[in-house]
């Protein structure tokens, strides 16, 4: 199943120190073939990700992973995509 997966970033507090460690557990997730694309917005409040995961429940446990999720500074949500018709 490939989603699209809306990530909201607090921005009322210094993410800087979790950086390190948020990258890490992302690119884990990319080498996993979990997170197929990422972009981060200009205003550094969010990012989008493609996502590729076996349901929205285990794609919500893969994010559940970061950073970010774990310290509640950013939170998600997901849309299942389909090509076309």
């Amino acid at each position: 199943m490939l989603l699209h997966v809306t990530a909201v970033t607090r921005t009322d507090i210094d993410i800087r120190p979790l950086i390190p460690a948020e990258q890490e557990a992302l690119r884990a997730l990319e080498e996993a073939g979990v997170v197929r694309e990422s972009f981060i917005r200009t205003d550094h409040a969010g990012a989008y990700f493609i996502v590729e995961a076996e349901s929205v429940e285990a794609a919500q446990q893969h994010f559940a992973t970061l950073p970010f999720v774990q310290e509640g500074i950013m939170t998600t949500e997901y849309a299942e995509l389909i090509p076309p018709s």
